[in-house]
């Protein structure tokens, strides 16, 4: 059982330093230019395009707000798997210092008998 837990903190300890470097690798927001004339003269183009502009705005906002999301998401997701990974290590750590003082008390106990003999 220890062996098991054990083995299962080190997978778990994986898996969240992937689930970590996944958070790491999202953490910077790249904004798209957005090409835009400093001057439109609205005798040449009635619209400046500015139809063209609020669109391509729009889009670069839905970009930024799609990847904030995955962000934070990839960010839950390495909280929990650091939270896993501690919980299990603790558990298996905690057993294998009982397995230890057992053996210990058990030995302990026997050399007590051979010297009692």
């Amino acid at each position: 059982r220890v062996d098991e837990l054990l083995a299962s903190c080190r997978h778990h300890e994986e898996l969240a330093a992937i689930a970590c470097e996944a958070r790491d690798n999202a953490t910077l927001l790249k904004f798209a230019d957005v090409c835009a004339p400093q001057h439109c003269d609205l005798r040449d183009s009635t619209t400046c395009h500015l139809e063209e502009y609020a669109a391509s705005v729009q889009g670069m906002v839905a970009d930024a707000t799609a990847h904030h999301r995955s962000y934070l998401e990839k960010a839950s997701d390495c909280i929990e798997a650091e939270s896993n990974a501690t919980h299990i290590c603790l558990e298996g750590q905690e057993l294998a210092a009982q397995d230890t003082c057992s053996s210990s008390r058990h030995a302990a106990q026997l050399q007590g008998q051979r010297c009692a003999d």
